[in-house]
């Protein structure tokens, strides 16, 4: 028997649940968050899937000093950012965790990044970031097939995707493809403003959070050029190309299509395009939990990794909110 926590029970914190419910060993699950709304918004997407006699124990706390266990195999934080923090260390302070996934963006002030390696390193704590990305079918046979190539080039344009919270993503994305996690940004373009944050699914959000639209170049360490371009309102679809010595690939992940054009060697071009699906998060996490209990390992980015891909987005935007504001910001307001 097992002991799975998980801390938000939020938007993307009821999926993780919901994922959990289709859990393939025998456990016990306690759900913490304060409010009670989402709550019953969780239990009743937790009901939806059929039952699951894995599932012992099912518990809904509104305190982490409301857990009377000691020790946690699996901990999950779905919080929103500028609670994360806080959440770890009072976790830790609490109970034994042997295992932690945290949601992203990280951290919002830059002090945590450290303070959080600190913490995790004196509790001796496994800990991975939650890119999934790195766990669908198609990304993990891209890897493989681009493992003797170069990426010179990695473009994203699309329409009302959340650059700043979501940008983590794809230079996570980036660096599993090309193995390289160090990076410099070049050039932010985001239009001397911000926005209140929204989801292309939910629409907006808490007006304490903010987004931008604009455009994001850099490149890694290892030669890899990298934009990434968010548009406002411009029903431009999220596209992905990736750019290579031989190739160009062409992903269209909203609707499933992957394109290659490939150069052959007497200077023809050829076509080819596949389809894929990828799994929701309501599908990932239990698999997570079970590598993690079966194996002490899981396929999403390691803690000091995600830290390495997180910090020059931090600094870069706390910068350019500095700039625009006329005023030093020491946080950064993104969810």
């Amino acid at each position: 028997m097992i002991n799975i926590i998980l801390i938000g029970a939020g938007k993307l914190g009821s999926r993780h649940l919901q994922a959990l419910a289709k859990i393939g060993i025998e456990s016990n699950i306690y759900v913490i968050d304060p409010s009670v709304e989402s709550s019953e918004i969780a239990f009743a997407r937790y009901n939806e899937i059929p039952q699951n006699y894995n599932v012992k124990h099912l518990e809904f706390l509104k305190n982490i000093g409301d857990l009377r266990i000691k020790t946690v195999d699996v901990a999950i934080i779905a919080t929103s950012s500028e609670h994360r923090f806080f959440v770890l260390n009072a976790l830790l302070n609490h109970v034994r965790v042997n295992f932690l996934i945290l949601e992203k963006f990280l951290f919002q002030k830059a002090n945590h990044y450290q303070e959080a390696k600190e913490l995790l390193l004196k509790h001796k704590v496994k800990t991975w970031v939650n890119c999934p990305r790195r766990m669908w079918p198609i990304y993990q046979d891209l890897k493989k097939d681009l493992v003797n190539s170069t990426i010179r080039e990695f473009t994203l344009i699309g329409s009302d995707w959340s650059l700043a919270t979501s940008s983590i993503h794809i230079l996570d994305l980036i660096a599993f493809l090309t193995g390289c996690s160090e990076y410099n940004l070049l050039d932010l373009d985001l239009g001397n403003k911000f926005v209140p944050a929204y989801s292309s699914v939910t629409g907006a959000r808490e007006s304490k959070f903010i987004e931008f639209y604009g455009t994001i170049r850099g490149k890694f360490v290892n030669e890899t050029y990298f934009t990434l371009q968010c548009l406002k309102d411009a029903q431009i679809p999220f596209q992905i190309d990736i750019i290579l010595d031989d190739k160009n690939i062409h992903i269209f992940e909203e609707y499933g299509k992957l394109v290659i054009m490939k150069i052959e060697k007497d200077g023809t071009i050829s076509n080819s395009e596949f389809s894929f699906s990828y799994p929701y998060q309501s599908g990932l996490t239990q698999l997570v939990v079970e590598n993690l209990i079966n194996n002490g390992e899981c396929s999403l980015t390691q803690f000091d990794e995600s830290v390495s891909l997180h910090l020059p987005l931090l600094f870069q935007f706390q910068q350019y909110l500095s700039t625009i504001q006329q005023n030093e910001v020491d946080y950064l307001p993104i969810t």
